[in-house]
C-alpha cells in the first residue's frame, strides 16, 4: 500500500465550511471499477467529511489489473459548499508518503514569470523605476523630446493613437457612479420591464401579507352595511396585486340582521373582462353560514386559485330562501358619477327570479356599494 497525503482546503479569507473526500478506483472512461490484485479483487469507496489533512491509504497501480490489460486511476473529489475539485491520479508504489500536489503535478509559480517582458524602463529624462506596460508584446517607443509625460506608444496589430498625458486625461474626467447613470430620468434609467418586475397600478394595492390575507381597499373605510337580498349575486371588484397571489378562502363579515332562514349560501370568486363574469371557484352551499350578526366568516374554496397580476377579479356572495337578509358590511354609498369610473369599484350581477345558484358566467352592473371581503 502506498500513502498519500490529502491536505486540507483552506480560503484566505473566508471559511470553506464543511469539506467532503471521496475516493473511487475507476477506468479509462471514469466508471468506477473492481481490479484484481493478485488472486483477489480490490476498489477503493472513501467518503468521510475532513476537519484536518489525512494520509490515506491506497493500492498502487502496478499492483491492480483490468481485463485486457487496460490501466486503473484513482479520482479523488474535495467538495466543500462554495467550492469542488476533482483529481485523476494513478499512484505509485512508495515506501514514503506521497503529496496529492507531486501526484497531479502542481508546481508553484515562478515570480520572475510574472514581469517577465512586461517592465520595461522610464523614459530619459524620467524618475527611476519601471512601468508596467498592458501586455508583453506592447513595445513602448519613447519620443526624442521624453520626458515620461510626453512619452508616445508605438502600434500593436495595427496603429495605437499617441497618448501625451494618459494619467492627466484621466483626471479631467467627470466619474458618473453606476447608479445615477440608471436612475429616474437619466439617459440610461431602467424600467421595470428590462428587469422583469412588474408595474403597479393604483387600482392594485394589496393590504396586509400573504398570511393576513389581501383586502382591495382598507377595513377602515367599510363604515356602512348593506343587505344582499334573495337571489342577487354581489360581488367586489378588485385588481390582482403584481406578486404572485394564491386565494384558497374568502371572508365577508355580517352585521345586523343576520340571515333568517336560508335556503342555500356560496361564495365564490369570479373572473372579470370588463363586466362579463366567469366563476373561478366557488364554495359548497351551507345555509348556516351569516346566521350570526357581527361575525366575520371565512370559508374555503373548492379548489386554490392562482391570481393573474392585473387581473380583474370579484368576489361574490349569494343566498337564497330567507325570510330576513343579512346585512354585511360595505362601503358608504358612492356617488354614481365615481361609480362610472373605471376600475369598478364594485359589481352587482342581477339574476333572474328564483335563481338557485352561483352562474357560470354572466354581466354585472354597477352598484353604489361594495362589500368588505378579504381573500387568503
Amino acid at each position: 500500500m502506498t500513502a498519500v497525503r490529502i491536505p486540507l482546503p483552506v480560503a484566505v479569507p473566508g471559511d470553506l465550511g464543511p469539506v467532503r473526500l471521496t475516493i473511487s478506483l475507476v477506468d479509462a472512461a471514469g466508471l468506477p471499477v473492481l481490479a484484481f490484485c493478485g488472486p483477489g479483487l480490490r476498489t477503493a469507496l472513501f467518503d468521510e467529511t475532513l476537519t484536518a489533512e489525512r494520509v490515506v491509504e491506497l493500492t498502487p497501480q502496478t499492483q491492480l489489473a483490468l481485463p485486457a490489460g487496460t490501466p486503473t486511476w484513482y479520482v479523488i473529489t474535495l467538495a466543500s459548499r462554495a467550492r469542488a475539485a476533482r483529481y485523476q491520479v494513478q499512484v505509485p508504489d512508495s515506501a514514503a508518503v506521497l503529496e496529492l500536489g507531486d501526484l497531479v503535478g502542481a508546481a508553484a509559480l515562478d515570480p520572475a514569470d510574472l514581469t517577465a517582458g512586461r517592465l520595461v524602463p522610464l523614459a530619459t529624462g524620467a524618475s527611476s523605476g519601471a512601468v508596467l506596460t498592458l501586455d508583453a508584446a506592447l513595445a513602448p517607443v519613447w519620443g526624442a523630446d521624453s520626458g515620461g509625460g510626453a512619452a508616445t506608444w508605438g502600434t500593436i496589430g495595427g496603429t495605437l493613437a499617441a497618448q501625451t498625458d494618459l494619467a492627466g486625461a484621466l483626471d479631467a474626467r467627470a466619474l458618473v457612479s453606476h447608479a445615477a447613470a440608471h436612475a429616474n430620468g437619466q439617459a440610461d434609467a431602467l424600467t421595470p420591464a428590462a428587469i422583469g418586475a412588474l408595474s403597479v397600478a393604483a387600482d392594485a394595492v394589496r393590504w396586509g401579507t400573504p398570511e393576513q390575507g389581501i383586502e382591495p381597499m382598507p377595513r377602515a373605510f367599510f363604515t356602512s352595511s348593506t343587505p344582499v337580498m334573495n337571489g342577487t349575486l354581489v360581488l367586489t371588484a378588485f385588481t390582482a396585486p403584481p406578486g404572485p397571489a394564491t386565494v384558497t378562502s374568502l371572508s365577508f363579515c355580517v352585521t345586523t340582521p343576520a340571515a333568517v332562514g336560508a335556503t342555500l349560501v356560496r361564495c365564490g370568486l369570479y373572473r372579470m373582462d370588463d363586466r362579463e363574469l366567469t366563476l373561478e371557484q366557488a364554495t359548497a352551499d351551507d345555509p348556516t353560514l351569516f346566521a350570526v350578526a357581527n361575525t366575520v366568516y371565512t370559508r374555503d374554496l373548492a379548489a386554490p386559485v392562482v391570481l393573474t397580476p392585473g387581473q380583474r377579479y370579484g368576489a361574490a356572495v349569494l343566498v337564497t330562501g330567507t325570510t330576513t337578509a343579512p346585512t354585511f358590511a360595505a362601503l358608504p354609498t358612492v356617488a354614481a358619477p365615481l361609480m362610472a369610473l373605471a376600475p369598478e369599484l364594485s359589481a352587482v350581477l342581477w339574476t333572474m327570479p328564483g335563481q338557485t345558484d352561483l352562474p357560470a358566467s354572466g354581466t354585472a352592473n354597477r352598484s353604489t356599494r361594495a362589500l368588505w371581503v378579504r381573500l387568503q
